[in-house]
């Protein structure tokens, strides 16, 4: 009942174990399903004939099995869809409530965080966040930690990931040359080589963008 791990793991791990309870709980009902109806619903499918003879008298059998006994599989899959959709909006608003009840009992970033939307279109050569937390500590009275601002770079990503990558190659290569290894570096492994062989060109942009928050 104490999230020592936040309210995101908290949620994950109730998803999780309903995906179990419920897959078992799919498992029970059709076990339960097949001993009530027909012992066949659980072995069609999973003879095998030794012989040719023997093998259409086992196809014979199991398709004369599986119409007349078509009805029990249509019923469970139609009742299993119907529960499982109202089982997961039920669970669905569970994992709401608990959400607002451990965010309304425990103080979080975003209890001292605000959002200030339709801001006018600014240009980044100016320092925004200082004139930002200059005008809200004016408006609100209150100290004013810091100011993030989202920048909308869509349109020169690919240039901004460039520069990006750059810069940090340029400062890695400043540091090698001021500090001296004492010890070669490990050669790469081969796991390491073949992933990354296996990269695709969107996934070294990801790569490069991880490496640039990191």
């Amino acid at each position: 009942k104490t999230p020592v791990a936040g309210i995101g793991v908290q949620l994950h791990f109730n998803f999780q174990f309903f995906l179990i309870v419920w897959a078992l709980a799919i498992g029970v009902a059709w076990l339960f399903l097949a001993l009530s109806v027909d012992d066949a619903l659980l072995i069609l499918g999973t003879r095998r004939a030794k012989t040719a003879r023997q093998n259409c008298i086992l196809v014979a059998w199991g398709f004369e099995t599986q119409m007349r006994l078509m009805w029990t599989k249509i019923d469970f899959v139609v009742a299993a869809y119907l529960l499982t959709f109202l089982a997961c909006l039920a669970f669905g608003v569970r994992q709401l409530r608990i959400f607002q009840k451990v965010d309304m009992q425990n103080s979080t970033h975003k209890d001292y965080a605000a959002r200030v939307r339709n801001l006018p279109l600014l240009d980044g050569t100016e320092p925004v966040e200082e004139e930002l937390k200059k005008r809200l500590e004016e408006a609100t009275g209150q100290k004013v930690v810091g100011v993030s601002v989202c920048w909308d770079f869509q349109e020169h990503e690919d240039e901004l990931l460039e520069l990006i990558e750059s810069k940090l190659v340029e400062k890695e290569e400043k540091m090698g040359s001021a500090t001296v290894q004492a010890d070669a570096p490990e050669p790469e492994s081969f796991f390491a080589r073949m992933e990354r062989s296996m990269l695709a060109a969107e996934a070294e942009r990801v790569v490069v963008k991880g490496e640039m928050t990191s």
